[in-house]
């Protein structure tokens, strides 16, 4: 899959207001809610900004973490399973 274009990039940031939809630290991260692997697009809607910690934790499989995770990005995303974010 493509890079993320700079206008939907810097447009997630901006939506975002540059916190961590996570933890509310700064972030410039992107994440994918569902994961391309899964045929997650590049559209902002299924992006959010995250700060390098969290995106770290995301991606480790940590499953501690991705209760949590999974809760918040649910309450933006309702139609999101827990198998469209495994990879």
């Amino acid at each position: 899959m493509a890079r993320i274009p700079k206008i939907i990039r810097d447009g997630v940031i901006d939506r975002d207001s540059s916190c961590c939809v996570v933890c509310g630290r700064q972030a410039k991260e992107i994440h994918h809610c569902m994961l391309k692997s899964h045929c997650g697009n590049n559209t902002s809607y299924n992006l959010v900004c995250v700060c390098r910690i969290c995106h770290t934790r995301i991606h480790s499989n940590n499953k501690e973490w991705f209760p949590i995770l999974f809760n918040m990005l649910k309450k933006h995303y309702p139609n999101l399973t827990k198998e469209m974010m495994k990879k």
